[in-house]
């Protein structure tokens, strides 16, 4: 599939070699979906905030590396049962969950917490155009790291998983310097 996308053998073969470190040879989905989520997100993302930052611009960057196990997304997703598909921070920035038509989503307790943390930081970059980890607890979310923009040096993400959230450098560097290579 990437020879027809990107037509020379020698990035076909790069990029394969840079998705291949997965635990089932049988079933190549999961490499499939994290080479298309860090050339059409991920990437991207750090290829216009580097562009931004490189104009002066303020940039803030996140990943949201929760494995969410609810059936949001429906039947069809199930590759990303556990993983963090594109938009599923969506239910926990807005707190979907309460929502009487979203009651088929049956929220876990880590839910709950990654939810008050996504929420926090949502709310505190909006009310101050940057985070600072004291806002973040007066929010009711755990203590998490301050986030800080971004910048070409270090590429600093907030990464919220289930743990606190923390500032993530150089996140994703080997595959995003590849495609930048290459190109979008």
């Amino acid at each position: 599939l990437t020879f027809f996308v990107f037509s020379s053998l020698s990035q076909t073969l790069r990029i394969a070699g840079m998705y291949t470190n997965y635990s089932n040879p049988e079933d190549n989905r999961i490499a499939m979906q994290q080479l298309a989520t860090d050339y059409l997100f991920t990437c991207s993302a750090r290829f216009v905030a580097q562009s931004y930052k490189r104009a002066g611009l303020p940039v803030f960057t996140y990943n949201f590396g929760y494995g969410f196990t609810s059936t949001f997304w429906g039947p069809y997703t199930f590759c990303c049962e556990g993983h963090s598909c594109h938009g599923v921070e969506l239910p926990f920035v807005f707190d979907l969950f309460a929502e009487p038509s979203m009651s088929y989503m049956k929220r876990t307790k880590t839910d709950e917490y990654v939810g008050r943390n996504t929420q926090a930081y949502w709310i505190d970059f909006v009310k101050a155009k940057e985070i600072n980890g004291s806002s973040v607890l007066s929010s009711g979310a755990a203590a998490g790291a301050p986030w800080t923009q971004f910048d070409d040096q270090m590429q600093q993400w907030i990464n919220i998983t289930e743990d606190a959230p923390s500032m993530t450098g150089d996140f994703k560097k080997a595959e995003c310097d590849m495609w930048d290579q290459i190109g979008y």
